[in-house]
C-alpha cells in the first residue's frame, strides 16, 4: 500500500499545524480519511473530570513555580500557555486534549504526496 505524507494547517492564524505519514489505497482515500478525522476533532469535548483535573493542576503548578494569578477568565488552554513560557509544561496528551476541546474549525489539508 503506498504511503502519503501530509501537512494540515490550523484556519485560525494561529500557525498551528499538524504533519505526518500513513498507507493509504489512493490519494482520495487519504484526503477522506482526514479530512474526516479533522471534522471529529472539531466535536471533540474533553470529559468534564479531565478538564476539572487540569484546571487543578494548572493552579497547582502556577503555585509551585510562584507564578502570578492567572487573568481574569482565562480558560485552561490560556493557562497552559502561562505555564509554558514560565518553563512549565502539561502532559503532551493533556496538552493534545485541550487543544482538540478549544478547536473551531478543522485543519485545512495543504500538502498530500505519495512517498512511496
Amino acid at each position: 500500500m503506498p504511503v502519503f505524507r501530509f501537512r494540515l494547517e490550523a484556519q485560525d492564524g494561529s500557525g498551528h499545524y499538524r504533519q505526518g505519514a500513513g498507507e493509504f489505497a489512493s490519494k482520495e482515500e487519504a484526503t477522506r480519511y482526514l479530512e474526516f478525522r479533522e471534522a471529529r476533532y472539531v466535536h471533540y469535548r474533553a470529559p468534564l473530570e479531565e478538564l476539572t483535573e487540569t484546571d487543578e493542576l494548572c493552579n497547582r503548578l502556577r503555585v509551585a513555580h510562584n507564578l502570578p494569578a492567572f487573568p481574569k477568565g482565562a480558560g485552561l488552554e490560556d493557562k497552559a500557555k502561562v505555564l509554558k513560557a514560565a518553563g512549565v509544561t502539561l502532559a503532551t496528551k493533556t496538552r493534545a486534549h485541550l487543544a482538540m476541546d478549544a478547536q473551531e474549525k478543522p485543519y485545512k489539508l495543504v500538502k498530500l504526496e505519495q512517498v512511496s
